[in-house]
């Protein structure tokens, strides 16, 4: 039975942590999730066995790629030490 927001999941809580126990029309595919928050918001994607290291990494969040466009080039540092002539 749907609940009015959507299906519920119940947490067991342990002396390690927490767990989520979903609804079966959840059932998920493999054994690890990659979670994150958004907002307030949790959120489980299945993570594709196949998928390498670089296919897991989250998107940069705003402030950390913003930083990464206001760093310098490396055409902008002085290095009279290195001839690249």
């Amino acid at each position: 039975m749907e609940a009015p927001m959507g299906d519920l999941a119940k947490v067991i809580r342990d002396e390690g942590g927490q767990a989520v126990r979903l609804p079966d029309r959840f059932r998920v595919e493999g054994d690890t999730l990659r979670i994150r928050w958004e907002g307030r918001k949790i959120v489980l994607e299945p993570v594709e066995a196949d998928m390498s290291w670089v296919d897991r990494l989250e998107p940069l969040d705003e402030d950390a790629a913003a930083a990464a466009l206001e760093r310098p080039g490396p055409d902008s540092y002085e290095r009279p030490d290195i001839d690249l002539g």
